[in-house]
């Protein structure tokens, strides 16, 4: 798996970047640094943790808990948006609606353009002799007695 590394200095410039937003929030008497900060420091941890589960997911090489977390990304950005838009009437189900078609359209492009090459990691095989007894053999057999 690749792993993406990053430096001091592209640390440095992304809260610099939060910085900037302080200050503004400062000229502009918005009275949201406090606010900025708890979410910086969120974020990072939130990131963080959010990277190691993705990280043992992929290990796993299970297209089905790759389906899982993608099931639950989209469940808690609906959940999120509703909070988000509380005086909106049954507003969960078009928003999960939404962010589901969002979603896989999104990773139909991608596969679809080439961005990502979708490479099979297993190869299915067929037995060499049936698991159970076909019905014909036994036909046969029916048929002698």
């Amino acid at each position: 798996m690749a792993t993406i590394h990053l430096g001091v200095g592209q640390v440095a410039a992304s809260l610099a970047l939060v910085g900037v937003a302080a200050l503004v929030s400062v000229w502009q008497q918005a009275d949201l640094e406090g606010d900025i900060v708890v979410a910086t420091v969120r974020s990072f941890i939130q990131l963080t943790a959010i990277g190691y589960v993705i990280k043992v997911i992929f290990e796993q090489n299970n297209l089905a808990f790759v389906a899982a977390l993608l099931a639950v990304m989209v469940l808690f950005g609906a959940l999120t948006a509703r909070h988000r838009a509380r005086r909106v009437p049954h507003a969960f189900w078009p928003l999960l609606l939404a962010l589901a078609l969002a979603g896989a359209s999104t990773l139909l492009l991608v596969v679809a353009l080439g961005v990502f090459k979708p490479q099979a990691r297993y190869r299915v095989r067929r037995r060499s002799r049936p698991r159970w007894p076909s019905a014909r053999p036994q036909a046969r057999r029916s048929a002698r007695s």
